[in-house]
């Protein structure tokens, strides 16, 4: 198994059952298990979904999955959980971006709306995922993600530590500096229409 942003024997020689299940949140897509390396996918939904859906989300959990064996347990935001395994299982989607341009749209001119701060007992809102995402991708503009440098970090050093290491910078600047990125990035375009099904 290789997960894009781990080294490649992060998780080798690991198997990974992905099974049905009945009591599936209707609000989430799958649900993973690490110490039972197990993907549940909901019994009625899965079969309505496209081969690129269905491969993209068993991708998500598989760096869940993936992600909380390299960390070793250690304590991670939900930010970074769920963007690392959402920017891990690929571009945006056309649903995810549409819904970033949605609320950019109205939100947009608004000062940064602080993120990284939520309670991860709520657990992460498609929309929230899709931003955590996007912060992943404005970390790796130079690569520390997808070559295992933040992770790495992070598993030595702990969050706070491996930002400034790596980025020399605070959370809390990171997220106002991806904040601008990202408004400017989206104002006034179209979703690309080749993440999209039709």
């Amino acid at each position: 198994m290789i997960v894009r942003g781990l080294p490649a024997d992060a998780v080798a020689n690991r198997s990974v059952v992905v099974s049905l299940g009945t009591d599936i949140d209707p609000n989430v897509d799958a649900v993973s298990y690490a110490d039972q390396s197990l993907i549940v996918l909901p019994m009625q939904r899965w079969k309505s979904w496209t081969n690129a859906k269905l491969t993209r989300v068993i991708r998500h959990e598989v760096a869940h999955l993936a992600f909380r064996t390299y960390l070793r347990g250690a304590n991670a935001p939900l930010w970074l959980n769920e963007g690392f395994a959402e920017w891990s299982a690929g571009p945006l989607t056309c649903e995810y971006e549409t819904l970033l341009r949605l609320d950019l749209s109205t939100n947009g001119d608004r000062a940064t709306r602080r993120f990284f701060l939520t309670d991860a007992s709520r657990g992460a809102t498609q929309l929230g995922t899709a931003y955590f995402s996007t912060f992943l991708e404005y970390l790796d503009r130079e690569g520390a993600v997808s070559d295992g440098r933040l992770l790495g970090a992070v598993r030595q050093h702990g969050i706070s530590t491996a930002l400034r290491q790596l980025f020399g910078s605070t959370l809390e600047s990171l997220e106002k500096q991806w904040w601008s990125a990202l408004v400017d990035s989206y104002r006034g375009m179209h979703p690309n229409a080749t993440n999209c099904d039709f």
